[in-house]
């Protein structure tokens, strides 16, 4: 008999505890993976400040650029141009196309001051003439809340972070557009200390993503239609009986 993994309760919690544990392992492991293509391609303000390092250290980098965003943030409040920050996903995807609102692209003085986005406005005020050709600071989510909402903001938006990624990591097994809303923005969760606040929202409200979602849904709604239809056809095992002589 195989007791690796004992049957029950007993083995259910020793699953989770497995999954956990390799989910606390494999998530800098990812992370670092990332940083190295990224460095590879030669993208990235994390490739084009550390060329030549290896990726745990450009890793390493990153947070502190991270550190620093939230530290400019603070410093330079007064000068950053004003807007609501945490509602840049407004301005993209099918929210900008519903409301009718315009939507910018690239590094420009019109995106910088009026498309919402805290990580081209942020930008923008620290780097003026380079900002406009191509260069950029990035952002954090925490710098975002921060400016919206003060530290009362940091607070409530960080527990709410950290719900969000609670429930992104809850898999429902026969819920595949459930699932598929929290695996897509995984990513987006794991870069917000680099990334915008709203960021999974922005990913959850392109036209793209619902069409993938809806057609994985789909696809999932008629495969489980299809065993169904399956199983009810396969003609049942005749019981035989034994009499007694």
């Amino acid at each position: 008999m195989d007791r690796a993994c004992p049957p029950g309760p007993a083995g259910h919690l020793a699953h989770r505890r497995v999954g956990r544990l390799i989910g606390v392992v494999s998530v800098p492991l990812v992370a670092i993976a990332l940083t190295a293509v990224e460095s590879a391609r030669g993208v990235g303000a994390v490739a084009s400040d550390t060329a030549g390092r290896n990726p745990i250290l450009q890793l390493l980098y990153g947070q502190g650029v991270s550190s620093t965003v939230v530290r400019n943030a603070y410093t330079y409040a007064d000068f950053i141009p004003k807007d609501w920050y945490t509602g840049e996903f407004l301005h993209s995807g099918l929210p900008a196309r519903l409301l009718g609102s315009q939507v910018y692209h690239g590094n420009t003085v019109e995106h910088a001051l009026h498309g919402g986005s805290f990580t081209h406005a942020f930008a923008y005020t620290l780097l003026g003439p380079q900002y406009l050709s191509g260069r950029g600071t990035g952002s954090s989510f925490i710098a975002e809340l921060f400016y919206d909402y003060g530290y009362v903001g940091v607070l409530v938006g960080g527990a709410v972070y950290g719900a969000v990624c609670v429930w992104a990591c809850t898999l429902v097994k026969g819920q595949p557009l459930r699932n598929g809303l929290r695996l897509v923005i995984v990513p987006t969760l794991l870069w917000a200390p680099r990334g915008s606040a709203t960021g999974f929202l922005s990913t959850w409200l392109t036209p793209s993503v619902l069409v993938a979602l809806l057609g994985v849904t789909v696809l999932s709604l008629a495969a489980a239609l299809l065993r169904e239809t399956g199983t009810g056809n396969v003609p049942k095992p005749a019981l035989v009986t034994h009499r007694g002589r």
